[in-house]
C-alpha cells in the first residue's frame, strides 16, 4: 500500500511498521530491495522466550509480506548504552558478517549510501525526512551551517535545494 506512495515521493527509503502492536516491539524499514528491522529491548516483565518467539515470527513474516530475500533482511537490537558505544561498528553478536557493504537509495532529489549492517543505525534517519525536504526548500540562495551532522543528510538536501554555501 505505501509503493504508490514512495513512488510519488522518489523516496525509496520507508518506515512501514514502528511498534504498532505493543507484544511486537520492532521497527520494519524498507531501504531499496532490502529491510532493516531493529528489535527494541523488551520490558523486563516480558519473559525473554515470549519475546525471542515474538521476534522469530517477525522475521519469518517481514522478508514474505515485503517480497525480500531472507538474506536482505538485517536485523538489529537496540539496547541501552552507554556512552557513544551506539555509534561503535557492531561485532560481538556474529550478526553482521558481511562488512561494510553500502546500498545507494533515494529520498526525492537525494541519493544516499546506507549501511544496513555494521552499525546500529543506518546512516539515514527516515523519520528526519520531513525536515531535510524542508532545509532543501529553505536553503536556495542562502548559506548553510549544519550543527546537528551526524550524518550530514540535511547538508546534502542543501545543496540539492540550491544552497550557495553550506558548512557541516
Amino acid at each position: 500500500q505505501l509503493a504508490p506512495w514512495a513512488e510519488q515521493e522518489r523516496t525509496t527509503c520507508y518506515r512501514v511498521y514502528d511498534q504498532d502492536i505493543p507484544e511486537y516491539a520492532v521497527a520494519v524499514d524498507v531501504y531499496g530491495d532490502s529491510a532493516h528491522v531493529q528489535e527494541y529491548a523488551a520490558p523486563k516483565e516480558i519473559e525473554p522466550e515470549r519475546a525471542e518467539s515474538r521476534l522469530r515470527d517477525v522475521m519469518a513474516v517481514v522478508p514474505e509480506v515485503l517480497g525480500i530475500p531472507r538474506e536482505q533482511v538485517h536485523l538489529k537490537v537496540r539496547e541501552r548504552s552507554r556512552g557513544g558505544s551506539q555509534y561503535g561498528r557492531q561485532t560481538a553478536s556474529g550478526r553482521h558478517a558481511e562488512g561494510g557493504k553500502l546500498l545507494e537509495v533515494r529520498e526525492g532529489v537525494a541519493r544516499f549510501f546506507v549501511n544496513l549492517t555494521d552499525y546500529l543505525d543506518t546512516g539515514l534517519f527516515l523519520d528526519h525526512r520531513l525536515t531535510r525536504r524542508m532545509v532543501g526548500e529553505l536553503a536556495r540562495g542562502r548559506r548553510f551551517l549544519n550543527l546537528f551532522a551526524y550524518t550530514g543528510s540535511a547538508t546534502v538536501h542543501a545543496v540539492k535545494g540550491g544552497a550557495l554555501a553550506t558548512t557541516t
